[in-house]
């Protein structure tokens, strides 16, 4: 799901705490905020109107629903193949969600080869 940001949601999510609600559910109000580079790809930071606790960080495979709206988390789609170097040498492409990755040392170092544009 694509959360826009600055945009206001109400999120209703499971709860695992030590004291429990109703129906394990708490729901979050606030403001999308951009996220850091080493936040997980699957979670989203909501406002929340707290100056010591200026946002939270939330799961996808914790929400039940956005505004409302009931939401089902998909695993992201992940190819995984294997591709034979120019010098013999065997490397793992994956691809998720079209962003793809390989183990050969260009790619490492440069983050494009040749392997993830075939």
């Amino acid at each position: 799901m694509n959360l826009s940001i600055g945009t206001l949601y109400s999120v209703k999510c499971k709860y695992n705490a030590p004291y429990k609600t109703k129906d394990n559910l708490v729901t979050y109000t606030g403001k999308v905020v951009p996220s850091a580079k080493y936040d997980p790809p699957s979670t989203f930071r909501l406002t929340t109107e707290i100056a010591d606790f200026p946002f939270r960080v939330i799961d996808f495979k914790s929400v039940v629903s956005f505004n409302g709206d009931t939401f089902n988390y998909e695993l992201p789609k992940e190819e995984v193949r294997t591709v034979l170097g120019s010098r013999g040498d065997v490397y793992t492409v994956v691809t998720t969600n079209g962003r793809t990755t390989c183990t050969c040392p260009g790619f490492q170092f440069k983050k494009r080869c040749k392997h993830t544009e075939s």
